[in-house]
């Protein structure tokens, strides 16, 4: 299976070929093809899943890993070389670029409806609770 590595210590992406099934098996890749990883997460682009524990499973498919710095001493110092590899990976063709989520349809709220009318008219509703009263009065009679 190929996997595309894309990191700011690269000058541009690099794909290499193995099948690991474990993060610690993607190290032992990444070392065997000269790919520094020390310091850095190991994050997948097609679920932006973080890699964090040596055990942790790798896709069984063609993947796009993302090498990114732990530890940001300013909230965009170490982002921006990483977005210019990014970018010229997408120029180039080499990563395709994710579609936008679309937001769910909005569902149109439910109207109460009130009746106008009762449902039964209250002599309607006299007759039935005498009928109830006898078959009532018959039942304790068994």
């Amino acid at each position: 299976m190929k996997i595309t590595v894309v990191s700011n210590r690269l000058n541009k992406p690099v794909v290499i070929e193995g099948s690991p099934e474990t993060k610690a098996d993607l190290e032992k890749l990444l070392s065997k093809n000269n790919i520094d990883y020390s310091k850095l997460a190991f994050v997948l682009k097609e679920n932006r899943t973080t890699l964090d524990l040596p055990d942790a499973a790798v896709p069984q498919k063609d993947f796009i890993l993302f090498l990114a710095t732990k530890h940001i001493k300013s909230g965009t110092a170490a982002k921006k070389p990483v977005k210019k590899v990014v970018k010229k990976a997408v120029a180039k063709k080499v990563v395709k670029k994710t579609p936008a989520k679309k937001a769910p349809a909005k569902k149109a709220p439910i109207k109460k409806v009130t009746p106008k009318e009762p449902a039964i008219s209250s002599k309607k509703e006299e007759e039935l609770m005498k009928e109830f009263r006898d078959v009532d009065s018959k039942y304790k009679s068994l």
